[in-house]
């Protein structure tokens, strides 16, 4: 393939669903990016009018069902029905691991190119779909996009994928009616913190509540806490804030739409992310776009996107009494917190802006696209 004819790609996206995940907003993120570039987009969902289907719709870019039957075979060959039937595509890719069972199998009937995902850390997502499971679907689509750094250093590691078939794509935000913030500060006013994430041993909900709690009163009375998300242990979390930081202002929103996590995000003062593993989060990237100054674990790839001390501050995960120390450091120093927050907000802009996002895939998917058929594949 000629680079003339990489102007214009054809690309069909494999989708678990489009809820409120954030492999979804990527998959939104991606797709409005490709658009905009000129491509044409088509998606395939196995889940059928998810919530945010709409910006999609919105954007011009088609969504296709194909999750009508419940065996996976009859899906596959519906699914490549469906791209046949269609705008044949010079790629088909996927962002949900387990999706890379369709784009790969498709792609071969197809003979198209196909490129898998994986989100996260490698070590957990073999945990969740065991070893043999998990190495097929890492290894049954052509290439295979990490979202991070340190998860593609771990598939090396662990000799899940060979290293020529990997490509790393970070996440990204867009940044489209997401204005500069400068946040007003006022030492008398309460200091909002917002968390959003699953409510999971694993996210570090259980540690930001034992660190309110390990806040002198003086301190706890001038903070509140909103907590955005649901979980598995969310009845034990409530039930624990209820018993335990009763004099606390806490508040439990559920899990919400992204127009209305963004209307937390614009409402907060500090945002806390003591997450026990990551690979690239969503959440942080949001939080700095909204200029918010982050206490964030010191795991996955948070050092890359967050400058400690600078653009905000890393913590041990598991580690309770950090969090509570810099959180009361914080609440007497909330203008250096504001600085920190527009340093995040730059750093966004320059390196992680969906903006950038077509050029990105151009660079890394593209050229292997044609590397691929030019070696005769």
């Amino acid at each position: 393939m000629a680079d003339k004819a990489l102007k214009r790609i054809k690309i069909a996206l494999i989708a678990g669903g489009l809820k409120t995940g954030g492999a979804e907003r990527q998959i939104i993120f991606f797709c409005k990016a490709m658009k905009n570039a000129g491509h044409d987009v088509q998606v395939y969902s196995l889940t059928k009018g998810d919530v945010n289907e709409h910006f999609l719709f919105e954007a011009g870019i088609p969504v296709f069902y194909f999750g009508k039957f419940k065996n996976a075979f009859l899906r596959i060959l519906y699914l490549a029905f469906l791209i046949v039937k269609g705008k044949r595509p010079n790629l088909i890719i996927s962002f949900h691991g387990f999706t890379n069972l369709y784009s790969g199998i498709v792609g071969k009937i197809l003979n198209i190119p196909s490129f898998g995902g994986i989100r996260g850390q490698a070590d957990r997502f073999l945990a969740i779909y065991g070893s043999r499971l998990g190495r097929f679907l890492l290894n049954i689509t052509d290439f295979l996009i990490a979202n991070s750094i340190s998860s593609f250093r771990q598939i090396q590691d662990l000799s899940l994928f060979r290293r020529e078939r990997g490509i790393i794509l970070n996440n990204v935000i867009d940044l489209e009616g997401i204005p500069v913030q400068v946040k007003k500060i006022n030492q008398e006013d309460t200091t909002r913190i917002l968390f959003t994430g699953r409510l999971i041993t694993e996210k570090g909900i259980w540690d930001l509540l034992e660190a309110m709690s390990l806040l002198k009163t003086e301190v706890r009375n001038k903070v509140s806490l909103k907590i955005v998300g649901g979980g598995s242990e969310e009845v034990a979390v409530k039930n624990f804030a209820e018993k335990e930081l009763a004099d606390s202002d806490i508040v439990f929103l559920g899990q919400l739409s992204i127009e209305q996590v963004y209307q937390e995000l614009k409402g907060a003062d500090l945002f806390v992310f003591p997450s026990h593993s990551e690979g690239f989060p969503n959440s942080v990237l949001e939080a700095m776009a909204f200029s918010l100054p982050i206490i964030a674990s010191r795991v996955g790839d948070i050092p890359e996107l967050i400058e400690d001390g600078r653009s905000g501050w890393l913590v041990d995960p598991k580690s309770p009494i950090q969090i509570s120390n810099k959180i009361t450091e914080l609440v007497e120093s909330m203008n250096e917190a504001r600085e920190a927050g527009i340093l995040a907000r730059k750093a966004v802009e320059v390196n992680y802006s969906a903006a950038m996002l077509a050029e990105r895939v151009s660079m890394v998917i593209f050229q292997k696209i044609d590397r691929n058929i030019n070696s005769g594949r």
